[in-house]
């Protein structure tokens, strides 16, 4: 039975609004260029939870909708960032939200109306879900008149209702609400969500989607940084050491499928049983072994090559991609390393299609691979440096440019922000919408970031965001090109100063502790800030006005802003 309070239960988490928190991490965008709408939304449902809003009749076009949307989420985030007490926010979300309601619900049908209802989802479990899908008027919530049982089969689901069916058992020319809920025994589950409307449907329009690639795992969520490739009969159809290179052939389309996701920033590796000699041979004889960093070649489990691949990139396995013929080899990654996802080789000329290798294309993410090439330069020469670690930086010249936010380095900033996790202390993926935003407010600071050494550029690898008027560092976040250089704690450094010279004494800082950013968190330890409170999972931290700063000279900055 589900309650009809939820906040006197063991399952009560306040929101904002000290509203319950129905969804773990809330509803969470995941920007997705190839649907109706441009984000499916991840929603993690507890138990009891359910998706329910205001509904409407009225429908418009899907470039009004979007941008709509997009201007929606633009002011419900800056409503957050307005100062004020915790009262007066909680107020404002309130009223923002009556606001909305009123205006869905009394707003009047034009034209004929919606044929469906229509539900988008996508399963990222092995087994079935069982769904509810409810509508009843708004004045009447506990009396549900229209219910509708759906199942949701593992990958992509498309449930249609028919308007004319709702409209038997709810009078919807006057207000009502729309529930969908999990059938749920109590465990935690995930599902990702695309449209979910009234629509008109055109002649043809409710045809089968097309089949979904065979990714044998279910961490979705995270863009692919690298693909791994198997060769035998994966990259080249044969098997090298039985026919030589003269007895292979390169699958069609794969060299274009490489260059493609190269050129998005997607870097590629190999973990094949082969001969490395033999093989790195093939690759260049086909032309192909420059875009393989840090191949693993051997006659061992292709699991332990992956996990040498993603130590020596420093990224982690959810971001991986590993592309295989055998059954075998994928279930053997995939039981070791079970947050990587797994491609068949059948399925390859789906990948520059699959909505995790979807990516924002800069001419940074152009040139990345080149980024870990200069990588591999470094450490060879810090492998044969006499002398300490931080000796060695020194000799590299390392050089600091911050600039502001700005129209030329709008792009690679939103890139940013996808993309990092290792060294993001916010956890925040920002839309272009909401850092243009940003970009035009006085109310914060912006720090871009780029780094450069005697090896070559780093280009553009961190991001800050301070709160002018406490000051309050809210964002900051790094490329893991920068891990263990000492650019973090340079960056600090550099905005309490730049802050103190303004006059102000206390500096704060909000940090997001997560598994993944802990070790790069230990920065804040380094400097001496204090924990003073915690709220909704963030950290508030305190680099207090006795605190001295010193410079270890290991970096040179230029501050862009106050140089011109």
């Amino acid at each position: 039975m589900w309650p009809t309070c939820y906040e006197t239960c063991t399952l009560y988490t306040p929101r904002e609004d000290l509203k319950c928190q129905r969804f773990v991490d809330g509803m969470v965008r995941v920007y997705f260029d190839g649907g109706v709408m441009p984000f499916l939304l991840k929603i993690s449902f507890k138990r009891w939870a359910k998706l329910s809003a205001p509904a409407s009749l009225e429908i418009t076009n899907n470039e009004s909708a979007c941008k709509a949307e997009a201007k929606d989420l633009r002011q419900a985030r800056l409503m957050r960032l307005l100062p004020g007490t915790a009262k007066r926010k909680i107020k404002r979300i309130r009223r923002r939200y009556v606001t909305k309601r009123d205006r869905v619900v009394n707003r009047p049908l034009n034209g004929a109306g919606p044929s469906h209802f229509a539900i988008e989802c996508h399963n990222p479990n092995t087994n079935l879900v069982d769904l509810t899908v409810s509508m009843a008027p708004s004045t009447e919530t506990a009396n549900i008149l229209f219910e509708q049982r759906a199942i949701a089969k593992p990958g992509y689901n498309r449930i249609m209702i028919e308007v004319a069916d709702i409209g038997r058992r709810v009078d919807l020319s006057k207000p009502f609400g729309i529930a969908i809920t999990p059938n749920l025994s109590g465990e935690l589950l995930t599902l990702y969500f695309g449209c979910i409307d009234f629509v008109t449907l055109v002649e043809g329009a409710i045809d089968e989607a097309p089949a979904a690639p065979k990714v044998e795992t279910v961490n979705g969520s995270k863009k692919v940084k690298c693909v791994v490739w198997d060769l035998d009969n994966t990259l080249w159809n044969g098997i090298l050491i039985e026919e030589g290179v003269e007895g292979i052939t390169l699958k069609p389309g794969i060299r274009e499928i490489i260059s493609e996701l190269d050129n998005r920033g997607i870097l590629h590796s190999v973990a094949s049983k082969n001969d490395p000699e033999v093989a790195m041979s093939a690759l260049e004889h086909f032309g192909l072994a420059e875009y393989f960093l840090y191949p693993q070649i051997s006659w061992g489990p292709k699991s332990i090559g992956i996990q040498r691949i993603a130590k020596s990139l420093n990224i982690g396995y959810d971001t991986f991609l590993f592309v295989e013929d055998a059954e075998f080899e994928r279930a053997e990654v995939s039981e070791t390393l079970p947050s990587i996802r797994v491609l068949d080789a059948a399925e390859f000329l789906r990948l520059p299609v699959l909505p995790e290798c979807q990516v924002p294309v800069t001419a940074e993410s152009r040139k990345r691979r080149f980024f870990f090439t200069e990588a591999v330069n470094r450490q060879a020469v810090s492998e044969q440096f006499e002398g300490n670690y931080e000796g060695f930086l020194r000799s590299c010249n390392l050089r600091i440019n911050v600039h502001p936010l700005s129209p030329s380095n709008l792009k690679r900033v939103y890139e940013l922000t996808q993309r990092t996790n290792q060294m993001n202390f916010s956890g925040n993926r920002y839309t272009i919408g909401f850092l243009e935003e940003i970009m035009s407010s006085t109310v914060y600071g912006t720090f871009v970031i780029d780094c450069e050494d005697r090896f070559g550029t780093y280009g553009i690898i961190g991001f800050c965001v301070i709160q002018n008027d406490e000051p309050r560092m809210t964002d900051l976040m790094f490329s893991c090109r920068i891990q263990h250089k000492r650019v973090d704690h340079a960056v600090l450094r550099f905005a309490i100063d730049k802050y103190r010279r303004k006059g102000y004494k206390k500096f704060y800082a909000d940090y997001r502790r997560t598994e993944r950013n802990s070790a790069a968190g230990k920065v804040f330890d380094d400097f001496g800030f204090v924990e003073i409170g915690e709220k909704n999972g963030v950290n508030n931290l305190l680099f207090p006005a006795e605190s001295s700063l010193e410079d270890d000279g290991i970096i040179e900055f230029v501050d862009i802003e106050n140089s011109e």
